[in-house]
């Protein structure tokens, strides 16, 4: 099955493959696909400030404009220099943000998540 309705494969297909300027960039199960590339979360500081110093500080992460003292990370591989990271911020809040086929699609295009 070929699609570009992401709900329409997730729904129906058991593997996936990503094809990418003509050639497969990835070929395995929707789990897989979604245990192997990055994690998103979202972190809650305590004042608006605390979050700017950290979304400054550390790469991969954005401070969401609606509610400034949000952060969105994206880690890949372990979250234990992540987790160091928040030492010395007053977290309030650390959500996972959940990830669709097409989330995980979009990173192999270089595209940004949507918030």
């Amino acid at each position: 099955m070929s699609s570009h309705s992401f709900e329409e494969v997730e729904r129906t297909c058991d593997r996936v493959g990503i094809i990418r300027a003509g050639e497969l960039a990835a070929l395995d199960s929707v789990a897989s696909l979604k245990a192997e590339r990055h994690k998103i979360y979202q972190v809650s500081f305590a004042t608006a400030k605390e979050a700017g110093d950290f979304a400054a500080r550390c790469n991969g992460t954005r401070q969401l404009r609606e509610h400034p003292q949000l952060v969105e990370v994206r880690v890949a591989g372990s979250m234990d220099s992540f987790l160091k990271m928040l030492t010395g911020y007053h977290v309030m809040a650390l959500d996972t943000v959940s990830q669709d086929l097409e989330d995980i699609f979009m990173q192999y295009y270089g595209g940004k998540h949507h918030a």
